[in-house]
């Protein structure tokens, strides 16, 4: 269109229709700056949704599919349809953005499930919360809700893991404190079989 347009512009020049040409040179000036606005914006979007990409692959989520997608917006830039270059680059965004959220959201549920299922292997009590937590979180991932997953489980996973530490740290001092009263018995057998020996010399 803005070749056309400065083909006319310069037909209208020949012709000493200077009006005309001023209108359609403006034109085809208003035309390139607005192509280059969305090459720069459709460059910028396949860019930023290319890493976003690379970070979601590199945490193991399954990229073919957006991939697809931003390939679609990268031959649709070069083939100068920046609009439709834009169209794709963002709906690829959009979609990374969701399986990067499903990541996070479903490696929260699975720690936060080990994480209980370790407290009650320890006896500890107060669980059935967390339990009920972990299945309304579940919940909302079969329905793709990632947000409320995340939201749901942001507390319980953190007090979950809080009292995880608390309960192994106690256990590990009592390991010790144990350790430490066999260390003392062994001293106090060794001294004592020591007396008994000076007391009878040969």
């Amino acid at each position: 269109n803005m070749r056309e347009t400065l083909k006319k512009a310069k037909s209208s020049f020949d012709l000493e229709r200077y009006k005309e040409t001023f209108d359609m040179s403006v034109a085809a000036q208003t035309e390139a700056s607005r192509m280059m606005s969305l090459r720069t914006e459709a460059y910028n979007t396949i860019t930023q949704t290319a890493a976003m990409i690379a970070e979601a692959k590199k945490n193991s989520a399954d990229v073919e599919k957006v991939m697809a997608t931003l390939l679609g917006a990268k031959t649709s830039f070069e083939r100068f349809d920046y609009k439709l270059s834009i169209e794709l680059a963002n709906k690829a965004r959009t979609e990374t953005e969701a399986l990067i959220n499903l990541y996070n959201s479903a490696n929260l549920l699975l720690r936060f499930r080990d994480d209980v299922k370790l407290l009650q292997t320890l006896k500890v009590d107060g669980l059935d919360g967390f339990v009920r937590k972990a299945e309304d979180a579940r919940n909302f991932l079969k329905n793709k809700d990632y947000e409320s997953a995340q939201t749901i489980l942001s507390a319980p996973a953190k007090e979950a893991r809080d009292r995880l530490a608390q309960t192994i740290s106690s256990l590990i001092s009592i390991g010790q404190s144990a350790i430490d009263a066999a260390k003392e018995t062994a001293t106090t057998a060794r001294i004592t079989t020591s007396l008994s020996g000076s007391a009878y010399p040969s």
